[in-house]
Formats: C-alpha cells, sequence, structure tokens
C-alpha cells in the first residue's frame, strides 16, 4: 500500500481506492498551487475545507494514519 507524506512527521495511507484517489486529488491540488505561486499565478485550493477522519495505521503504528473517510467542503 502507498501513502502520502505531507511532511516528515506526517504519513498517510488509505483504507480503499476512494480514499487512495481523494488523497491523489488533494496533493495534485497542493502541487498546482505551489506551482502557480512559483509562476507569480494566484490560486486558491479548491475546497474550503477538508476533514479526514482517521485511525492508527495498524501496519504502521506511531508513524502512519489510516484514512477512513474525506469530508470536502466547498
Amino acid at each position: 500500500m502507498a501513502s502520502f507524506s505531507y511532511s516528515p512527521l506526517l504519513k498517510l495511507t488509505y483504507a480503499n481506492d476512494v480514499m487512495k484517489d481523494q488523497l491523489e486529488e488533494i496533493w495534485q491540488n497542493g502541487l498546482k498551487i505551489q506551482d502557480d505561486r512559483k509562476n507569480n499565478i494566484q490560486s486558491y485550493p479548491k475546497w474550503k475545507s477538508i476533514k479526514a477522519t482517521v485511525t492508527h495505521d495498524p501496519n504502521n503504528f506511531g508513524k502512519a494514519y489510516l484514512v477512513q473517510r474525506i469530508e470536502f467542503s466547498i
């Protein structure tokens, strides 16, 4: 199972393919915003807020969180 590292201290793994796709969408949106800002293009996040329900990843306890659910607010 792959994971998404948002910082050296925060690693997210996913419970299923839907969570994988949603995490990928969040990741790609963040990369686009970073790229736009490097090119002096003003851009904003796609969502007003993102709420995730996570548990400790039993396969990486203490090192990663397992994303169970994601809610987007526009």
